[in-house]
């Protein structure tokens, strides 16, 4: 057993030293690299209060693009990240929304990075239920 370590593993330790830390580095600046991008239609949820209606047609897809750190080919079997506007609080009338990065929420743990959102703004508008 002694001679198998002395052999195998302390034989030539300063070339084995190198190889393993030239393995790292190069394994370091592969592992930082982007990810490719993607665009993905995501579902748009409007809330609105249970006194208002949404008279106008309004989007019920947007368009992400997205870029994670590794793309394990689609997103099958997980959850994609969503966009919902909250006008609960809103009254009578023609609402313009900002879509920015902050008003998609994204699934924890998926290395998901939004950098655009198409359209960048909605108007909704809103009745009241008679």
């Amino acid at each position: 057993m002694k001679r198998f370590i002395r052999e195998y593993l302390l034989e030539n330790w300063n070339l084995k030293l190198i190889a393993i830390l030239l393995a790292f580095i190069i394994w370091l600046f592969v592992r930082g690299e982007p990810g490719p991008e993607r665009v993905v239609r995501i579902p748009l949820e409007v809330q609105v209060s249970h006194l208002m209606e949404i008279t106008d047609e309004q989007p019920s897809m947007i368009e992400i693009t997205m870029r994670r750190a590794v793309f394990s080919g689609a997103l099958f079997g997980q959850t994609l990240p969503t966009c919902t506007i909250d006008l609960q609080g809103a009254g009578e009338g023609a609402h313009v929304v900002d879509l920015t990065l902050d008003s998609i929420r994204v699934p924890t743990g998926l290395g998901i990075e939004i950098l655009r959102v198409n359209p960048a703004r909605v108007t909704i508008t809103l009745k009241r239920i008679p």
